[in-house]
């Protein structure tokens, strides 16, 4: 009896295992509040991707600088994203919900104003570290949020939480290349920084919603 009461469960940890992906996203969307973060990490991802995507073109283009001179411009951003142990810390001693509120008006206004920054080198590689800064601080917040939710569904959570990321990135690449090619870099900020003011009136519904 025992050995057929273990093999029942193997059996439906192994179907619980094989659900449709749908169906785990649901299961995640269920917890009260998930779907409000969930349009965060969105909006986060697309703001962030959108930019950093076309970064590379707009320096070589505006700045006129060889592929390895724009790669170093895009360093100032991955150390400022590998700050990530005191944004961590950051986050824990102020709250994760109002941790992730700066970073997001941060990164709206550097979202909104790098472009124009470009000419003034010592501006734009400042904005730039920030911005890596920023987004390794709501990227560890916008986690913890989503994990803290439910404990019992924290698997789907993260199923979600990555679901979300990756549509934010795969719809900012498809859809801000056109606009890059015709309205150019500058156009690029407003949008992505557009996309992160949703993000951030998603989130104050969610700290309302969680009073």
């Amino acid at each position: 009896d025992q050995n057929a009461h273990s093999s029942s469960e193997a059996t439906h940890a192994s179907s619980g295992q094989r659900q449709p992906l749908w169906q785990v996203l649901l299961a995640g969307l269920s917890v009260k509040g998930v779907s409000l973060l969930t349009g965060v990490a969105f909006a986060l991802m697309f703001g962030y991707y959108g930019m950093y995507l076309y970064l590379g073109s707009f320096l070589c283009t505006t700045l006129h600088v060889n592929g390895f001179q724009a790669s170093l411009f895009l360093m100032l951003y991955g150390l400022g994203f590998v700050m990530g142990p005191i944004t961590g810390k950051l986050a824990d001693a102020v709250g994760k919900g109002k941790a992730l509120l700066y970073a997001l008006c941060g990164l709206l206004v550097i979202l909104s104003i790098l472009a124009w920054l470009a000419p003034i080198f010592l501006l734009f590689a400042l904005a730039l570290f920030c911005w890596g800064v920023l987004q390794s601080l709501a990227v560890n917040a916008l986690s913890t949020l989503f994990s803290e939710r439910s404990s019992s569904h924290r698997g789907q959570l993260l199923s979600l939480y990555t679901f979300a990321t990756y549509l934010g990135l795969t719809l900012s690449s498809a859809l801000l290349g056109p606009l890059f090619i015709g309205s150019g870099y500058q156009a690029l900020g407003i949008v992505c920084a557009l996309v992160t003011c949703l993000g951030i009136l998603l989130l104050a519904v969610f700290q309302r919603k969680m009073r």
